[in-house]
């Protein structure tokens, strides 16, 4: 096709590199652009219809270059995703405008060609411009193959002069233009366009030759002008423009750029009253970010759902469950951390590791704020208790079926996992920046109660937030996404007496008058069943004596859980000579687990005391693992913080009910944890707690979205935000 002739354009494509640009300064700012980014925008600023073809990485900054398409109304249908991270080009702008490139970082654009079916695409355009693109000279070849539109080079930025009808190149002021020109002629091209900075542009296609005196400008920064003026070329051309025309189009298109930072008149990066009061914690219009926020957590939902998928099906079952062989299950928790910690590092997140335990690290995933806001951590444990039979063959293969998804650890508690993905995913793709930093505290232990090497540790290692999130199961249909704000401290023990063994039929010499008694024999377990009644008569008086305005009366339990009696082998024509009772029991806010264990021990010890045999063989005791309860003030600024954002998602959700106050919690977290350092910590997460630790454990799938919706709402609210 002859370059002469005006075109009668249907679209133009763009092909090869962006970068985020980042100046260096007082005010450091970010930017999208890149020398084939640059085009393509400005062509769209023209009104040129126009495609864009390139590649970024899953990471933050490739939402910078989304953001710049969607803003100029480009698709983002021929952006790929490859391995790797986006480009990033350093800028230093000098006294006198012009720009020094500190550093580039080609990433993830050094790798990037068109596939098969993206040229045969690029075919149908009535242009194609290239912009950097290290197999610039092997996509030519492919376009001239075949039927095709005018092809054009960046030949300042791209190798190669074949198959090419349009080439531009940058000379710079001074330089000999025609000569130039001339050359690249007689390597085939038929239009040469040469640009020379502030000596303006000239273009010669052998037979005839035109020049451009450069627009009269004050300027700010050159970078991206050339760019500009490629763009202004070409959509003079693509309209009908001779090439007086387009060079005259292209001078002034880069006259304006000149005059502004970056390739292209961004939105005010930092100082626009929007961005101040977003930077101090509120939107300037926070129902246009909560829309964008919830619309990105639909655009990922069926993502969060994967990534549940691909949690249930790693077995992070807690090696020390009460009779499981934890060698089945070793490494379990670290790699259903790993998985979770790819996740997140495309997100913008630095990862760390916190191993307490030997082979069973904590994840600690952190997104740095801007600065003057508050901390956050979302926190869930990752291990999940033994599988039981049930329904389904493999409790770690997910089926999803009417809405749920099936699963061990599904609802307690990898769906908040995933909501809290989810949720970091839509602030990142929303554009926000947080003011305060967003902690992921992914731990080990929960299960056993096994905090030390878990949530506490993680505290220990210096990770302290300002509030905390636990996204455990509070939702239970049709209240949905609960906030609770206490929790009952707990205590596993177990009680132990000795008996004396001897053959069953000497029951009656044993109990009864005129035999021997306790000298012939001693049941274990008559007497285990005087501490059961002992037990049971404290945990009567505790329906009285251990209460909380957060709790329904009667809520503090002993609850025996296993018993057992035998003389070392499970026979019953024998006296058992030992027995035990395993208890989980419950307490309030404001005992301590000390108080609540010697309490124990005194009421036994009284009762033990009036049998002859458990006064000279007394009871013992072993205290396993403890539970602080947890307690946040409703009143206090997180909890009024936290119930207001989950308000605003009620306010637009007809599934979330309104809630008034925080409620009590149905079990233990580690919020306990959080608030024995002193840091305010709320419970709420899609589960349901019903069927948490059920043989077919089960999630609603609607819940996660609504969790992360949840959760954004927090982060923002709390932590404050600066849009980028």
């Amino acid at each position: 096709m002859s370059t002469l002739e005006p075109l009668q354009s249907l679209w133009v494509a763009v092909v090869g590199d962006n970068t985020v640009d980042r100046y260096l300064g007082d005010e450091a700012v970010e930017y999208s652009g890149g020398n084939a980014f640059n085009v393509a925008v400005q062509l769209a600023r023209a009104g040129v219809p126009v495609r864009y073809f390139g590649a970024v990485a899953a990471d933050a900054d490739a939402r910078i270059i989304e953001r710049g398409l969607v803003q100029n109304g480009i698709a983002l249908d021929g952006l790929e995703v490859l391995p790797g991270e986006t480009a990033v080009t350093i800028i230093r702008v000098t006294e006198d405008g012009d720009r020094v490139f500190e550093r580039e970082d080609f990433g993830v654009t050094a790798d990037y060609h068109p596939s098969a079916d993206t040229v045969q695409t690029l075919a149908g355009a009535a242009w194609v411009h290239i912009g950097m693109l290290p197999g610039a000279g092997t996509l030519r070849a492919e376009l001239a193959a075949g039927a095709h539109g005018v092809i054009s080079q960046d030949c300042a930025v791209a190798a190669g002069l074949a198959d090419l009808d349009v080439a531009f190149l940058s000379a710079g002021e001074g330089a000999d233009a025609e000569a130039i020109a001339a050359e690249t002629l007689a390597a085939g091209v038929p239009l040469a366009v040469v640009t020379r900075g502030a000596d303006g542009a000239f273009a010669s296609d052998g037979s005839s030759h035109w020049s451009q005196e450069a627009a009269p400008a004050e300027v700010v920064d050159t970078t991206g002008a050339g760019d500009s003026f490629i763009a202004g070329f070409i959509a003079a051309r693509v309209t009908g423009g001779d090439v007086p025309a387009a060079l005259e189009n292209g001078a002034r298109f880069a006259a304006v750029t000149v005059t502004h930072q970056a390739g292209w008149p961004h939105p005010e990066p930092a100082e626009s009253e929007a961005a101040k009061t977003a930077a101090a914690g509120v939107s300037g219009d926070r129902d246009e970010l909560l829309a964008r926020i919830d619309a990105a957590i639909e655009e990922f939902a069926d993502e969060a759902t994967a990534l549940l998928v691909d949690l249930v099906a790693v077995r992070s079952v807690n090696p020390l469950q009460p009779g499981v062989d934890g060698s089945l299950y070793a490494g379990g928790e670290k790699r259903a951390n790993e998985v979770l910690a790819e996740a997140f590092r495309p997100l913008g997140f630095t990862i760390d590791w916190v191993e307490a335990a030997e082979g069973r690290p904590n994840l600690v995933a952190v997104l740095p704020g801007t600065g003057g806001g508050r901390s956050l951590a979302l926190n869930g444990h990752i291990d999940t208790v033994a599988p039981q039979a049930g329904r389904f063959d493999d409790p770690w293969t997910a089926v999803i079926e009417d809405g749920w998804l099936y699963g061990l650890g599904a609802t307690d508690m990898k769906a908040g996992h995933a909501a809290m993905w989810l949720a970091a995913r839509a602030l990142e793709r929303s554009g926000v920046r947080l003011a305060g930093a967003l902690h992921i505290h992914s731990v080990v232990g929960e299960e056993t109660m096994s905090h030390e090497i878990g949530t506490t540790a993680i505290l220990e290692a210096g990770y302290v937030v300002d509030g905390a999130i636990i996204p455990e199961p509070t939702s239970t249909a049709p209240d949905l996404l609960r906030v609770a704000n206490a929790a009952a401290g707990n205590y596993l023990f177990s009680v132990a007496v000795r008996g004396r063994s001897t053959h069953w039929a000497s029951r009656n010499l044993a109990i009864r008058a005129g035999g021997p008694g306790d000298e012939i024999g001693v049941n274990a377990i008559d007497k285990i069943v005087q501490v059961y009644s002992a037990m049971r008569q404290l945990e009567e008086q505790w329906a009285f004596t251990k209460t909380h305005p957060s709790f329904p009366a009667g809520a503090f339990i002993i609850h025996p859980g296993v018993m057992r009696a035998d003389i070392g082998v499970e026979a019953a024509p024998y006296f058992p000579d030992r027995a035990r009772i395993d208890y989980l029991l419950s307490f309030p806010p404001g005992d301590t687990s000390e108080q609540i264990a010697a309490e124990v021990e005194e009421h036994i010890g009284h009762a033990a005391a009036m049998d002859p045999w458990l006064r000279e063989n007394p009871v013992e005791f072993t205290w396993t693992d403890t539970w602080p309860p947890a307690y946040t003030d409703p009143s206090s600024e997180f909890a009024r913080s936290v119930m207001a954002s989950r308000g605003s998602l009620a306010e637009v959700e007809p599934a979330v009910p309104p809630l008034d106050a925080p409620v009590t919690a149905a079990a233990q977290s580690d919020a306990n944890f959080y608030e024995a350092y002193g840091i305010p910590a709320l419970v709420c997460g899609p589960g349901d707690v019903r069927v948490a630790h059920a043989a077919d454990e089960r999630v609603a799938v609607a819940n996660i979205a609504l969790a992360a919706r949840m959760m954004a709402r927090v982060a923002i609210d709390w932590c404050g935000v600066k849009e980028r």
